[in-house]
């Protein structure tokens, strides 16, 4: 049964995107001025193009829920080890720095090339440069270079990026979960 909403003739699918947009691509759920809308979870990976025509093409990765997660990962990150400076971690920090802005840009990357197979392939390449950031965090919390608080963060920043990433993946039929 379609939801009672979808149905209405008065709703369009543009006002449909406008409600959804929170959580378009990441298969979240997202809460609209109704309440908690579990119909608006969103079945395609790239819907914003066909639901709202008027948005220019490079604007509409930023309604994908990785994207804006990977863009907060990369702005602490960049903030943290700019604020955590050790003369020691000079070359572990700009690692982590490269590896957290590789994340958002091969997302960004991969939805401007609009084919679903350079689309996965560049959220494979995403999904590693988030394990290779969370990697790089941990190891400069383990010697100390970043604080338990900052370090935490982080790593729930990359992880989350990765599931949201692994929940695109699977939309598009492109990734299963490592056992």
């Amino acid at each position: 049964l379609a939801p009672r909403f979808l149905i209405e003739p008065k709703i369009t699918l543009n006002a449909l995107a406008a409600v959804c947009l929170g959580g378009v691509g990441s298969g979240e759920w997202v809460s609209t001025a109704r309440g908690r809308n579990d119909s608006c979870r969103i079945e395609s990976a790239m819907p914003a193009a066909v639901r709202n025509p008027r948005l220019p093409l490079m604007e509409k990765y930023r309604s994908l829920v990785a994207w804006q997660i990977a863009h907060r990962l990369s702005v602490r990150t960049l903030k943290i080890t700019d604020a955590a400076y050790h003369p020691r971690a000079r070359f572990l920090f700009d690692q982590m720095r490269r590896a957290s802005t590789s994340v958002e840009a091969n997302i960004v990357e991969g939805y401007a090339l609009s084919t679903r197979p350079q689309f996965r392939r560049h959220l494979r390449i995403a999904l590693a440069s988030a394990a290779e950031a969370e990697r790089q965090v941990k190891l400069a919390g383990e010697v100390e270079y970043l604080s338990k608080r900052e370090t935490q963060e982080l790593v729930q920043l990359t992880g989350r990026t990765m599931r949201l990433i692994f929940g695109l993946l699977r939309k598009l039929g492109g990734q299963q979960r490592p056992s």
